[in-house]
């Protein structure tokens, strides 16, 4: 099973005001991940959400389905590597429980 995590809760109420606006008439929004390299630890094979935090948060206000599209790893670097590379502002949670993945 894949599951998507990140590690940045927190949303600028500006931002988030301006991507609503920017994506009200949509049907659906699409936001990149990247292959983590590494499994939870149910073994499940993680991804890193490493943009679109806002959009998110837009979509899911206006109700808007959220799809997510693994794309090219421009780190070139995985693993804790990677966790520590892209880290943000709190413990890594997963994207669609909001519950911490370790």
């Amino acid at each position: 099973m894949r599951r998507i995590i990140s590690s940045q809760r927190y949303v600028d109420p500006q931002i988030l005001d301006a991507k609503i606006a920017e994506i009200r008439e949509l049907d659906c929004v699409v936001l990149p991940i990247v292959n983590v390299e590494m499994q939870d630890l149910d073994g499940n094979d993680l991804y890193l959400l490493v943009d679109g935090h806002h959009r998110k948060a837009a979509a899911e206000t206006l109700g808007i389905e959220v799809k997510y599209e693994e794309i090219q790893n421009i780190y070139g670097i995985t693993g804790d590597d990677l966790l520590m590379q892209c880290y943000m502002d709190s413990d890594y949670y997963y994207v669609d429980t909001n519950e911490t993945v370790w």
